[in-house]
């Protein structure tokens, strides 16, 4: 991602190639987006041709190599929990945002999946919610 991949007013990232092999729109939280937009002007100068998280070297973007080292460095400074991954932050956004919405093609769509298949195997239904639905029901 390049600086110009954000927009704060649409609080919005734009990824240029997506696993898929398109581009995608993510939207991002206004929270989050204040923060980016923090970080870009306090680096404005340094960043205004750079990748928008620049890795060793200043005009290449950060690798997923470094930022799985870097990961694995701030969770060991921090004490988190030893078997989280980065990996595991994606899946738990899955989680929430259905709980928050039980939509679940809502969710895949935010998770930029094709297929329903894929977004099932990243969000954990708990079954008091099911039992829940089907009283509700009746």
């Amino acid at each position: 991602m390049r600086v110009e991949d954000f927009d704060p007013k649409a609080a919005a990232l734009r990824l240029r190639i997506t696993k898929g092999g398109g581009s995608r729109v993510l939207y991002v939280p206004k929270r989050l987006s204040r923060i980016l937009e923090k970080y870009m002007k306090l680096h404005a100068p340094a960043l205004a041709s750079l990748p928008l998280f620049p890795g060793r070297i200043t005009d290449c973007p950060l690798t997923p190599r470094q930022a799985q080292q870097r990961f694995d460095l701030w969770k060991k400074r921090s004490g988190v929990n030893a078997s989280l991954t980065i990996h595991s932050f994606r899946a738990g956004y899955a989680t929430l945002l259905h709980k928050a919405t039980k939509d679940l093609l809502l969710v895949a769509r935010a998770m930029g999946h094709k297929d329903l298949s894929t977004t099932e195997r990243y969000v954990r239904l708990d079954e008091s919610v099911v039992r829940e639905a089907v009283e509700k029901m009746f």
